[in-house]
């Protein structure tokens, strides 16, 4: 009993920023050689946002009538295991997820979480990356356990290894496209019995999204 999911933080940390040269042309640097190095300084601009004006976003589920996540009220799981107060309580934040007093030699699947919008210029395919800041995924589901991310309500289920990507191939990747926003995501835990009781883990989920 007492374990502990901490602070499972939704990122998006897989932008890259390229930054091409420009040759010179030879007459315009001539043949002579005169120089040993040059060293050009350029300024690049970055900034992020939190989850909910992202370009994806990222966003606590909800029971709205509609399936849209940007209406309704929060599902009973993101009221109660996220750091969302409501749907629009997050614009200067991101989403974490804590879980707690997991039972021994069990499955406990917490449904209805989260959903992905995409909020971008074209379609995307999603994949995922669970990594373990602080102890180890084995602390809090044993050596036989395991952490799946499941997909509206178990209809798709990704085992979550520590630094593997899920799914492994381009032909089983979620498809989302331009404008449009994604079935639920929840997590399902496999605990051994032999697991320690007082384990805390913090774990990081990186949602990759690409065209």
């Amino acid at each position: 009993m007492g374990h502990t999911v901490g602070c499972m933080r939704l990122t998006r940390r897989n932008a890259l920023i390229g930054l091409g040269t420009v040759a010179a042309g030879a007459g315009v640097i001539g043949g002579t050689g005169a120089f040993t190095s040059v060293q050009a300084d350029r300024t690049v601009s970055v900034s992020t946002t939190g989850d909910a004006s992202a370009a994806l976003r990222i966003l606590p589920d909800t029971d709205a009538g509609d399936g849209n996540p940007q209406n309704g009220t929060l599902t009973d799981n993101a009221q109660g295991y996220t750091n969302a107060n409501g749907v629009a309580s997050l614009n200067d934040d991101t989403l974490s997820i804590t879980i707690d007093s997991l039972n021994l030699d069990a499955t406990t699947s917490i449904e209805n979480l989260f959903v992905i919008v995409n909020n971008g210029t074209q379609n995307v395919d999603l994949d995922f990356q669970l990594t373990a800041t602080s102890g180890s995924i084995s602390d809090i589901v044993g050596s036989g356990g395991s952490i799946d991310l499941i997909v509206e309500n178990d209809s798709d289920t990704y085992t979550l290894s520590d630094g593997d990507w899920q799914p492994t191939t381009d032909d089983s990747a979620i498809s989302l496209p331009q404008g449009q926003f994604s079935d639920a995501f929840g997590l399902k835990f496999e605990v051994d019995d032999n697991t320690a009781t007082s384990s805390t883990v913090s774990l990081e989920l990186t949602i990759r999204a690409q065209a």
